[in-house]
């Protein structure tokens, strides 16, 4: 890819995901990214590489657009697939160890009835399902920080380490 169309794929990235990397990191990005639209070809026309920074923060950003994603954050009951952020997740703990303590038998959890001891084990596998995922994530970002060329960025998956997502 040349280097403008890389400076625009990444620009595009960062715009349509905000806030996804730390403060300081997204405005190093930006700053990185104007200094490599503005870099000048040299003698011979050739045009500069992107900046390794450049290159490990876009990296950084693409597994945390992943990490955020569906391919990431999701399992299937019931037949639909959905995902349950923490506080969701929390919120049905305490649901569902209320409704077995009232000696309720079954509950709605995630759009299907299922009996309590059922639904509190979905929910403590899910937890245990993202925590394994958020490990995943924070090894490839350390890894990611570690890598020391750009043909290594280019060849580092990172997609491959995470468990299988959960059924129901």
């Amino acid at each position: 890819m040349e280097k403008d169309s890389l400076i625009t794929a990444m620009d595009l990235l960062l715009s349509r995901h905000k806030g996804l990397l730390e403060p300081a990191e997204e405005i190093e990005y930006v700053n990185l990214l104007a200094e490599a639209r503005e870099a000048p070809e040299d003698e011979e026309g050739n045009v500069p590489e992107i900046p390794l920074r450049l290159a490990i923060l876009n990296k950084i950003l693409e597994l945390l657009v992943r990490d955020s994603s569906d391919e990431v954050n999701g399992f299937s009951i019931g037949g639909h697939t959905m995902w349950i952020t923490p506080s969701e997740r929390a919120n049905y703990t305490l649901t569902i160890q209320a409704a077995k303590k009232a000696g309720v038998e079954a509950i709605p959890f995630a759009g299907v009835s299922l009996p309590v001891d059922t639904a509190l084990a979905a929910l403590e596998a899910i937890d245990l399902y993202a925590m394994q995922c958020v490990s995943v994530t924070s090894a490839h970002r350390a890894n990611i920080e570690e890598l020391g060329s750009l043909s290594d960025l280019a060849r580092y998956d990172i997609t491959v380490g995470y468990p299988a997502k959960l059924s129901f």
